[in-house]
């Protein structure tokens, strides 16, 4: 099979190639000639991604390159929580015309066809298994809990890698720019800083960074990064004034958030200042937003500097293109790279056999998590409101009595569907 896919690749190069530009005109000659970003881009048709395969008989007749343009650009916003990361991240995209992916937050990570799973805390057998949130985190002072946060960590690396390549997706079939905001390249910056804390045990931050960076190397890296700094104790005040419940939080400490800096100015910045642009701002100074948009009108976001700034966005040849837009736009190829092995030497970040089991028994009385999601969402990906499966409340379909039995013990999965309806 792998043979085939070679053949066919080869056979696309090859054939494609007559019908797409030669080389010389297959450079970013628009781009080169107009490098910084401008607040007017020529934004031509767009391929809708979202509602049609880009499949190979699609791209021997669609250039992926003649719709970049100079705001074809992905641009990240790091920094400390609650310094204004996404007003400016909203400001940025509304000047320069690009799209603004609002970062990861707890409803997008916990939520499954309308269905919160923290719901399940109470019913689980072993702490283990409950969804941690940021309020589990900042509020929990038993050490040996602390360790349970790692899995979510894990989440959030998961939901940021989707939503990097929905940032990926959207430049190259759209020609559009994207703004994201603490994206999936920065989030080694918390669980390291985690790590160091006691709140990541040493196998699991192991196992996940060497899985981080197997993920990484599929993705082309971003133009600019943009961090907003602010000193610890702003970003502690900011935090209490927004979460009044997390006073008194062992992890809510300039201490734990001077690391958090540390990680980012140390070793973080300076790593990818070798294939990107990093702009730094105080947070607490960005009332003129108009004299910073005047910096990021004056950046050269893709020159060839004969380094490794921009590599991987200086492609010659439209099959460069055309073939990593194919991989990229491939859901198996990339869900695959976030399904990692099982952390066998790490059992707080992992279910046993049994553990697992009772998970699915609990899911399966909700409709919510029993049925496919096919049942939830239309053509166009909008989900459906389903009122005759929420009254009564999917939590009266799990008894105290069932409960009181055990979930540990399977039942037929088809039973467990036809109880939720």
């Amino acid at each position: 099979m792998a043979l085939r896919q070679v053949k066919v690749c080869d056979l696309l190069a090859r054939c494609s190639s007559p019908l797409t530009r030669p080389k010389n005109a297959a450079a970013l000659v628009s781009v080169e000639g107009r490098r910084n970003l401008t607040m007017n881009p020529d934004y031509k048709k767009p391929f809708p991604y979202k509602t049609k395969k880009f499949n190979i008989l699609r791209a021997i007749f669609d250039f992926t390159v003649s719709r970049l343009n100079e705001n074809s650009r992905i641009v990240m916003i790091e920094g400390p929580p609650c310094v204004g990361k996404s007003e400016f991240a909203k400001n940025l995209a509304h000047r320069f015309n690009l799209l603004h992916i609002p970062g990861v937050t707890e409803t997008d990570l916990f939520t499954v066809n309308g269905f919160d799973l923290r719901q399940l805390n109470e019913m689980m057998p072993s702490p283990k298994m409950k969804k941690f949130d940021l309020q589990d985190f900042y509020s929990e002072n038993n050490p040996e809990l602390f360790y349970n946060f790692g899995r979510t960590q894990i989440d959030f690396f998961e939901m940021r890698s989707r939503q990097y390549v929905q940032a990926l997706r959207h430049v190259l079939n759209t020609g559009q720019g994207v703004v994201l905001e603490n994206n999936v390249w920065g989030d080694a910056n918390y669980a390291l800083n985690m790590a160091d804390f006691g709140y990541f045990s040493k196998n699991g931050i192991k196992w996940y960074m060497h899985n981080r960076k197997n993920t990484l190397n599929f993705y082309w890296k971003p133009h600019l990064i943009i961090y907003l700094d602010a000193p610890s104790s702003y970003v502690v005040e900011n935090l209490k004034a927004k979460h009044p419940e997390y006073e008194g939080s062992p992890a809510l400490t300039e201490k734990f958030f001077d690391g958090l800096k540390d990680k980012y100015q140390k070793f973080y910045l300076p790593y990818m200042s070798k294939y990107m642009e990093i702009l730094n701002y105080d947070a607490r100074k960005l009332e003129e937003f108009d004299l910073l948009a005047l910096d990021l009108e004056g950046l050269d976001l893709i020159s060839r500097y004969g380094d490794l700034k921009f590599e991987d966005w200086r492609r010659d040849m439209e099959e460069d293109w055309t073939f990593y837009r194919l991989s990229i736009g491939n859901d198996a190829h990339t869900r695959g790279k976030t399904q990692w092995r099982l952390p066998l030497d790490c059992p707080e970040l992992m279910m046993n056999g049994e553990e697992n089991r009772a998970y699915q028994n609990i899911c399966l009385m909700f409709p919510q998590l029993a049925l496919p999601e096919e049942y939830w969402y239309d053509k166009q990906g909008n989900f459906i409101e389903r009122p005759e499966l929420n009254d009564p409340t999917p939590l009266s379909l799990a008894s105290e009595s069932e409960l009181a039995q055990g979930v540990l013990e399977a039942g037929p999965k088809a039973q467990a569907i036809e109880g939720a309806k």
